[in-house]
């Protein structure tokens, strides 16, 4: 196994930082945006972000490939079902205890991974870990968790939405662990674009909104780094 280097820490620590981040600025995103044309903002800044990204880098997208299929089921399990359900939920529950449902994802992770996968079943080590993680995050935001018969519907609707990332990491592991990070992210997104385009115009009315600068700014910070990097 490779030793952690100092580079590799604060890498990760950066990673942290801007997960942590976006429930916030979902939230602040949502004062001015309706669900599913804030997720399709996000992913459409994300996948001209990571369009260039590729174009710099000369990395091949496969997006519409003989594989298109396995790309636009992922785009809907990792993007444009979590982050629709994600805002939804957001907009009527704290931005604390978002994270904090959001952080189960290795729980439904590590339990889908151990039926549906063959070389990552659950261990004792693999479960402390996970629980002491979970742990951690409960005793940091102990005093945010308000759960109650007006928001345990939103609640729901956000833990479904953090399953789903766990569902379209299964999905990856099985049929795209070969086609490259970048360019599985890129196709997805571009899948993704696709998908939430008409759900945005049939189900809400994006031109007639009339955000707030600092609604606007959170969403570009969500599109360009939080998603896009």
């Amino acid at each position: 196994m490779k030793q952690a280097q100092t580079i590799d820490v604060l890498l990760l620590l950066l990673l942290g930082a801007i997960w942590g981040s976006s429930f916030f600025n979902i939230k602040i995103a949502t004062h001015s945006y309706e669900p599913f044309t804030l997720a399709l903002v996000r992913v459409v800044l994300a996948t001209l972000t990571m369009l260039l990204v590729c174009y710099f880098y000369k990395i091949r997208i496969y997006a519409f490939s003989n594989k298109w299929k396995i790309y636009a089921i992922v785009s809907l399990c990792n993007i444009a079902i979590p982050f629709s359900l994600i805002a939804i939920g957001t907009n009527k529950v704290d931005s604390y205890l978002a994270a904090i449902l959001m952080s189960t994802t290795p729980i439904s992770g590590s339990i889908l991974a151990h039926f549906f996968t063959k070389n990552e079943k659950i261990t004792f080590l693999k479960s402390l870990g996970i629980l002491l993680g979970f742990s951690g995050i409960l005793l940091l935001f102990f005093d945010k968790i308000i759960v109650n018969s007006n928001n345990i519907f939103f609640v729901l609707i956000i833990l479904l939405g953090s399953t789903f990332y766990s569902i379209a990491g299964i999905i990856i592991l099985k049929n795209l662990k070969e086609a490259g990070n970048m360019n599985v992210t890129t196709s997805t997104l571009i899948w993704s674009v696709i998908f939430l385009l008409p759900m945005s115009f049939i189900f809400e009315h994006p031109f007639n909104s009339s955000p707030s600068l600092i609604s606007t700014f959170s969403l570009i910070y969500l599109g360009v780094v939080a998603t896009g990097f």
